[in-house]
């Protein structure tokens, strides 16, 4: 229950408490930002090579890699089987989002439109190539007050295995545009450091390559070089090759005395500690705290909840302090 009352709180926040008009239907944004239409979310590109698909708050786009990363392969190294692909990132789900619980990554709509142009993309990018992507799409059963959403990631194939970076996951977006005119950039996930800090992902047959980063992961897939996935391990110590023992000394008869001094005994090595990877930092801070309390007054306002609702409601979060 508690889980639950979080989930709607946390879910109407995105919302900034706004429902959508009555009988309007699908709620049309492009009013907002008749500029960023076609453009929308792409932000600035300089490293942009080619877009394979292209759209309103979605695209598939292959771009210069980033600066000091190692090699992808190389085409035709991985042209992955689109249902596999499908498979698997249907499994995808988002752990620490603001709708609470373990939610899919994608919607099937998301997925309907980025995986036939992102089997094109993997199947062309050369090794010095990123894919950038950005899906965007109506989520759960808050998705009518929560407006759209939208996803964004960076992919590539090394090592036999396809990387998913993520960037954004699950950005409510068009009640943001409706209250500033403003459409962040659906910026992809990095190497050197995750976007958001709260974003992890997880599935079936998946791991995390970098060990802290959960913004991160990495599968096998049918059409790519199959290597076996291995789950990251810091500071472990290095398998020394084993050699053969040396012969003992022959001991001749006139020299075999003896003796009261031994030769001392090295300490046998120990190995090296295992490094903790660093806490998920805690998605319960005093702002996000704020937020909740703020929402739960807006979602009053509105008659979305009853006043018995309300009190139970915030006396959970409060309690929860």
């Amino acid at each position: 229950m508690r889980i639950r009352i979080l989930s709607v709180l946390l879910a109407a926040m995105l919302a900034g408490c706004a429902a959508p008009r009555a009988g309007s239907g699908e709620p049309d944004i492009t009013a907002a930002f008749p500029n960023q239409v076609v453009n929308g979310g792409e932000g600035s590109t300089p490293g942009l090579r080619y877009y394979v698909q292209r759209s309103a708050y979605a695209f598939v786009r292959v771009q210069q890699i980033e600066d000091g990363a190692p090699p992808n392969d190389a085409p035709p190294a991985c042209a992955p089987d689109a249902a596999a692909l499908r498979a698997t990132l249907a499994g995808l789900r988002t752990r620490g989002g603001m709708l609470g619980g373990e939610p899919p990554l994608f919607t099937p709509a998301e997925l309907d439109t980025l995986v036939p142009p992102l089997v094109q993309a993997l199947s062309a990018a050369k090794p010095d190539e990123d894919i950038a992507i950005a899906t965007s799409g109506r989520r759960g059963e808050l998705g009518r007050y929560l407006g759209l959403s939208a996803n964004s990631a960076r992919v590539f194939a090394r090592g036999g295995q396809l990387n998913l970076i993520a960037g954004l996951v699950h950005y409510g977006f068009e009640q943001e545009v409706r209250a500033s005119s403003y459409l962040r950039p659906f910026t992809p996930g990095a190497r050197k450091a995750a976007l958001d800090r709260f974003a992890a992902i997880d599935g079936a047959a998946v791991t995390h390559p970098v060990a802290g980063r959960e913004d991160w992961v990495a599968f096998a897939l049918p059409g790519c070089a199959v290597a076996a996935p291995v789950a990251p391990v810091v500071g472990a110590p290095v398998n020394a090759p084993v050699s053969a023992p040396p012969a003992p000394p022959t001991v001749s008869p006139s020299s075999a005395q003896p003796s009261s001094a031994q030769p001392p005994v090295p300490p046998a090595a120990q190995p090296a500690p295992i490094a903790t990877p660093p806490a998920a930092p805690s998605a319960d801070t005093p702002e996000r705290i704020e937020q909740r309390l703020r929402t739960l007054e807006c979602l009053r306002e509105q008659r979305l909840i009853s006043d018995d609702e309300y009190r139970a409601k915030r006396r959970a979060i409060l309690d929860a302090l």
